[in-house]
């Protein structure tokens, strides 16, 4: 009880401090998020090789070799993916349509970090996270709280020698169930990634917060190139099946991420040293044949099939079973084969020739550079996308009017191209003016002074009608209009109890005129 009721007070606190930083880091430009994330970067690409040893020490999974790599992935593709994108401010600009989308940061970011990819996920999301302004909290996996705490370690020191403010990243040193709920649902997490089980991401699907989540990959492969692999016996198989694959169908922990030597002496035999993979021939998908599910080890399910047609079948088959909207892998050079797979298969990464888990990340492929991979609404997730900063932010629009309304006519109104755009803002949508010339701006702009000038110095009376005739009988001048009416103006109108005139081609503000219809400000003139 007191080391869960320790555990959740650490949530508390980091995400208290998280916050504080979080208000820092929206201030920042993005010149200075920039430099943040590639001090980050820099780090990780420094200590690739300490961080995956350890990962390997600790967890006994994988090579390290191997997680060199994928640690230099992350600091070295992932940021070469991010580092020019535009994540602060006005980040995309339409003039022809007058829409203006800027970035708003997310929110305190709640990572799940998983035991297979420690170091490497740790990097991944740490990066994304920053370069979109947020904050994170990693909660590690528990056979894995050393070696993610020292990247979080690396990160943070080299972010906030940068310039990021204390607590920007934190990792969790007491790890409970208790606290990764906490965590997830607590009010300051904004946002969770999560990668980890179908459980814990079912877990971070129903916290109550928004998520991005990842599904199961059992990505299956047609035309298959074998390169170190050791074909199985179906006895030898089923010995490898009783060993890897729990009764519960889960993997055995004790196996992921080792040799095809360690899994085949648990099985109770030994293959040669230079073998890379375990490949067993299965003849069908299901409960009945544990190991064409998922198996997080270098031991592959193989079928031989009479021609694509069959293939296909088997590979929707595998995906239906345990790899929905993840991954396929296709060796081939027949295109109509490929574009039928592609359009056929429930996988939203179709690789080509070339290998599954370096394709879908973007390793040999021009796929966005993630370590989270999104299976879409088949696999029970939010997106189908390689994760990105750009799901870390929220996205505010300006809409400019492009589609006016007469709106006492009911349909709508024609104006010019100079009209339209003389109440969008200077050099915002300078494109949307190719016709006019710099007298004719200056004219508008001298009208628009005027008329602001005789509205705010003079109102017109009060009265809905027409001035009353002079002592001497003559008629006064009808007022004129004004070509514009901004928001501020209707108020003004309000308070005074006075009246606006306009003409069918006044620029009334959609504000303005929500505003100032009901309380009858408008007069139509001439």
């Amino acid at each position: 009880m007191d080391r869960d009721l320790e555990s959740i007070q650490e949530v508390r606190r980091l995400l208290e401090k998280a916050a504080e930083a979080q208000k820092i880091l929206e201030g920042f430009s993005q010149e200075r998020i920039d430099a943040v994330v590639a001090s980050m970067a820099e780090a990780a690409r420094q200590n690739a090789e300490p961080l995956a040893r350890l990962a390997v020490e600790e967890t006994t999974y994988g090579v390290v070799a191997d997680k060199v790599e994928k640690n230099l992935f992350s600091a070295r593709d992932v940021y070469n993916g991010i580092k020019d994108l535009k994540t602060v401010g006005v980040i995309r600009e339409d003039a022809e349509n007058g829409v203006v989308e800027i970035a708003v940061p997310a929110g305190v970011v709640a990572a799940i970090i998983p035991c297979t990819n420690p170091t490497s996920t740790a990097i991944f999301k740490a990066l994304i996270a920053l370069k979109g302004r947020n904050a994170i909290v990693m909660s590690p996996h528990p056979s894995a709280v050393r070696c993610i705490r020292e990247s979080a370690r690396v990160l943070s020191e080299a972010a906030v020698k940068a310039g990021a403010p204390e607590g920007s990243i934190a990792c969790l040193s007491t790890v409970t169930p208790e606290a990764t709920e906490e965590l997830m649902r607590h009010r300051l997490t904004a946002i969770i990634l999560a990668t980890g089980g179908a459980g814990l991401v079912r877990a971070a699907y129903s916290s109550g917060k928004p998520a991005l989540g990842v599904g199961p990959g059992n990505a299956p492969a047609y035309e298959t190139e074998r390169q170190g692999g050791f074909f199985l016996t179906a006895q030898q198989a089923e010995a490898v099946a009783r060993a890897l694959i729990l009764p519960n169908f889960r993997v055995n922990a004790g196996l992921v991420g080792h040799s095809a030597q360690q899994i085949a002496e648990a099985a109770g035999f030994s293959v040669p040293a230079d073998r890379r993979a375990l490949i067993a021939p299965l003849e069908g998908i299901g409960r009945q044949y544990p190991l064409s599910a998922e198996k997080l080890s270098p031991v592959l399910s193989f079928y031989v099939v009479r021609d694509s047609r069959e293939a296909l079948d088997v590979c929707r088959r595998f995906l239906e079973f345990g790899g929905m909207g993840h991954t396929m892998s296709i060796h081939a050079t027949d295109e109509s084969v490929i574009r039928e797979f592609a359009l056929k298969l429930p996988a939203f990464r179709m690789v080509v020739n070339t290998p599954a888990s370096h394709g879908s990340v973007g390793h040999t492929t021009r796929l966005f550079p993630s370590m989270s991979l999104g299976c879409g609404t088949p696999g029970g997730n939010i997106t189908s996308d390689n994760i990105s900063p750009m799901h870390l932010l929220n996205v505010k629009r300006l809409a400019y009017e492009r589609r006016p309304i007469n709106r006492q006519e009911g349909v709508e109104a024609t104006r010019s191209p100079v009209l339209q755009a003389s109440h969008e803002p200077a050099g915002a949508f300078a494109a949307s003016l190719p016709s006019a010339t710099q007298d004719e701006i200056s004219h508008i702009v001298e009208r628009f002074v005027a008329a602001r000038a005789r509205t705010t110095a003079t109102p017109p009376p009060a009265s809905g009608f027409p001035p009353a005739r002079s002592e001497r009988g003559t008629e006064p001048a009808s007022p004129s209009a004004v070509d514009f009416v901004s928001e501020d103006d209707v108020r003004r109108a309000i308070l005074k109890g006075a009246k606006i005139y306009v003409s069918p081609r006044t620029i009334i503000t959609p504000s303005a005129r929500d505003l100032g219809e009901p309380h009858e400000v408008f007069v139509m003139t001439q």
